[in-house]
């Protein structure tokens, strides 16, 4: 008997960066299961992965078409749309994830590059800082603030951020390394 192929198998190859062994797991299980999100989802993951992102864009668009209320292809899909440089639509998607859950530490953090993106400093601190409230892991946020203010010769306000992303994960290697260059 053949093993039952499953979404886990792909995520597991993606976390290896096995991305196009990912993939080739993800369209046999979409023979079977076209309508599976969670595959549609793996298959945008392992797409932008490998820096094909107008294709990530149409996977993430299909996962979020089969399910809608999917706070993490939601999010992801924000995300996608934000290096696409689709700021206004990539915020409302990141509405949206944040609408069906408020405490989803990923999508705060997409919000977050998304508002830094718009050049809204203020809004995407508090998007930052909202998403380390709920996951203290989720530091990148804090050292991209940083590198903006490093950017406007704001050395005191950078350095505060890093120390933000130090204080959550002490042990970063870009936090660290971020924290040397000041």
């Amino acid at each position: 008997m053949q093993p039952t192929v499953t979404t886990d198998r792909a995520s597991q190859l993606r976390r290896e960066g096995k991305y196009d062994e990912a993939l080739q797991v993800i369209d046999e299980l979409l023979k079977t299961q076209p309508d599976s999100y969670l595959a549609y989802y793996e298959k945008a993951v392992s797409l932008h992965k490998l820096g094909k992102n107008d294709e990530a864009l149409e996977a993430s668009k299909k996962c979020i078409s089969l399910n809608e209320k999917y706070v993490k292809g939601l999010a992801f899909h924000a995300k996608l749309l934000r290096l696409a440089s689709k700021l206004d639509e990539a915020l409302t998607y990141a509405d949206k994830a944040l609408a069906l859950d408020s405490k989803n530490a990923y999508a705060w953090d997409v919000k977050g590059s998304i508002q830094l993106s718009l050049n809204k400093i203020d809004e995407a601190i508090k998007c930052f800082t909202e998403s380390n409230k709920i996951d203290p892991t989720y530091i990148a946020g804090f050292i991209d603030i940083a590198k903006h203010f490093k950017t406007q010769r704001k050395f005191d306000e950078a350095l505060q951020y890093i120390d933000k992303a130090l204080k959550g994960y002490p042990n970063h290697f870009y936090a660290l390394k971020a924290n040397q260059k000041y």
